[in-house]
């Protein structure tokens, strides 16, 4: 089960608008007092405590489903949120990974556009 509320909270306007700061309030305080919100954010905080820091080889394995399940316009994979915020985490901290991401996405942009060269 999924929070509608919540969703639309996530689409508003007010992340682009310059209004990102009532935003953020107006989430919060949804998640504070939303139950099913409450559930779902005590089930993420646990699955990832239970998770074992992502190791460079498995965040290196996982850069291409990552890649095509943050495409906004059409993801062509699914992760859980869990696996998501595992690599995201990674990413973050992790500045060789960092580097294998960028060219991955350098590279499926070239390629998209037809702009690959052939050595």
């Amino acid at each position: 089960m999924r929070c509608e509320k919540l969703l639309h909270l996530l689409n508003i306007d007010g992340w682009e608008n310059g209004k990102a700061s009532v935003a953020r309030s107006t989430l919060s305080a949804h998640i504070h007092m939303c139950p099913l919100c409450q559930e779902k954010v005590a089930q993420l905080a646990e699955a990832l405590a239970m998770q074992a820091d992502l190791t460079c080889d498995l965040c290196s394995r996982r850069l291409p489903a990552y890649y095509e399940a943050m495409r906004p316009e059409y993801p062509l994979v699914e992760l859980s949120e869990v696996e998501i915020m595992e690599v995201s985490d990674h990413l973050s901290g992790c500045s060789s990974c960092r580097d294998v991401y960028d060219e991955l996405v350098l590279l499926s942009e070239l390629e998209e556009r037809d702009e690959m060269t052939e050595p």
